[in-house]
């Protein structure tokens, strides 16, 4: 059985977030085309639709320390998982990490809906979130050869100071309440839908969203979980490059990874000589 039609997969000298949207919107494009694509999904207009706002509480579970400081890019990559753990035959890239004074991009796209503002989550990578520390990532794709990619996915670890963690998913889920359904139109044509998830069980907040573009008679989806185990958030993102179905980021991943942050975040909180 054959399988669907895939997309062209350029990584150099682009971040894992910004990856994840001009991989996914150069479906069928070359190298060349990669940027513009990208420009077409931030680049929002007004919505179709505006549905009612309803609020989308987290999952019940017990706080993580620590609540004070942050973890460092250098502690954060100790945190992060390994190309052991992502699937099994994927191509893996592993990111050195970022810290928002020495590696922030000098600009970010420009969008004029306020539903591309949950857009920030596939960015945390670029250190530039309100309150952002630190950060580093890794990614893989399910390689068909000769540069092109089914899928795409990767985790990115984002340490922030005080409660700037907390503030940033409570705003996203306020944001997600009221973009629920909605679709933005870009300037080049292509269509994004967002859609509310279910988000995992896991660590001390959660939430989870699809965006659903389509452009020239193409379709891929962006399936988010956002994760926050004390003042570290862990965003991961699968990337359908052959349709329209939903494909969450693996739990199972999702949980070794919390589990695994939450060790360091214990190591880090022990006492000088303890």
């Amino acid at each position: 059985m054959s399988r669907p039609r895939i997309t062209r997969l350029t990584t150099a000298a682009v971040s894992l977030p910004v990856l994840l949207w001009s991989t996914a919107c150069g479906v069928g494009a070359g190298a060349a085309d990669v940027a513009d694509a990208a420009k077409a999904s931030h680049a929002a207009s007004a919505p179709a639709t505006t549905p009612p706002a309803t609020r989308s509480p987290g999952p019940t579970v017990s706080e993580s320390p620590p609540r004070g400081g942050y973890l460092t890019r250098e502690q954060l990559s100790q945190a992060l998982l390994g190309e052991d753990d992502m699937p099994e035959g994927w191509v893996v890239s592993l990111d050195k990490g970022t810290s928002p004074a020495e590696d922030a991009p000098d600009s970010e796209p420009s969008s004029t809906h306020e539903c591309s503002g949950l857009d920030l989550l596939l960015k945390l990578k670029q250190g530039t979130a309100p309150g952002q520390e630190a950060a580093t990532s890794i990614m893989a794709y399910d390689s068909a050869g000769g540069g092109k990619a089914y899928a795409i996915t990767g985790i990115a670890l984002a340490s922030f100071s005080s409660d700037s963690a907390d503030r940033l998913l409570a705003d996203m889920r306020e944001l997600l309440s009221r973009c629920d359904g909605v679709t933005v139109t870009a300037e080049e044509g292509a269509r994004g839908t967002y859609t509310r998830q279910s988000a995992p069980a896991l660590g001390d907040d959660a939430l989870a969203f699809a965006i659903t573009t389509r452009m020239a008679g193409k379709a891929w989806v962006h399936a988010v979980v956002a994760i926050r185990v004390g003042s570290t958030i862990v965003e991961s993102t699968h990337v359908n490059l052959t349709g329209t179905s939903v494909v969450l980021p693996d739990e199972s991943m999702l949980r070794k990874q919390v589990d695994q942050l939450r060790a360091v975040m214990a190591e880090n909180q022990r006492e000088p000589g303890a």
